[in-house]
């Protein structure tokens, strides 16, 4: 079951992350990034902290 909350994670990392670049290159207003970015700064430590071993926070 924690694998399959991982990949969740890191479905959920590269979509907020993929966001996140987008907002950057349209040049969207600072507080809207600056939320992503605190968004995405929490669900990557969520997820490192969660993690079993350092295969599991291989991303690719």
């Amino acid at each position: 079951m924690k694998n399959n909350n991982n990949i969740l994670k890191k479905q959920k990392i590269n979509i907020l992350r993929e966001e996140l670049n987008n907002s950057i290159l349209e040049d969207k207003d600072y507080s809207i990034i600056y939320d992503l970015s605190v968004k995405l700064d929490e669900l990557i430590a969520d997820y490192y902290r969660n993690a079993d071993s350092i295969e599991d926070v291989k991303f690719g």
